[in-house]
């Protein structure tokens, strides 16, 4: 692997000197670099971190809860299993697979 660069060091030494208020592009100027570089810099070393301590750490995602949210009118009046009163879209199946004589599965071009 490729040498770390020391003016990486230097940089974070001139914003830890600043307190953390020292503009990064000032610091990559002095240093003869990108201020994207010294972005870069600070967010792989985590340089806020170092100075203010750790995060608080995050409980974790929201917990899992089935179903639509409350009060969500989407599927008003749907009793769940059945289609609501006058649907007609399944009219006539009363099995709820295809007709008697349906071809739906054959692949063969019969």
């Amino acid at each position: 692997p490729r040498k770390r660069d020391p003016r990486r060091d230097e940089a974070f030494h001139l914003w830890k000197e600043s307190g953390g208020t020292k503009k990064l592009k000032d610091i990559a100027d002095e240093l003869g670099v990108t201020s994207s570089t010294v972005r870069k810099w600070k967010a792989n070393d985590k340089w806020e971190e170092k100075i203010n301590g750790s995060a608080p750490k995050s409980k974790g995602s929201a917990p899992f809860r089935p179903g639509a949210p409350k009060g969500n009118k989407n599927a008003r009046g749907n009793k769940g299993g059945k289609a609501p009163p006058g649907n007609k879209n399944a009219k006539g199946n009363r099995g709820g697979a295809a007709p008697k004589g349906n071809k739906n599965s054959v692949r063969t071009g019969e």
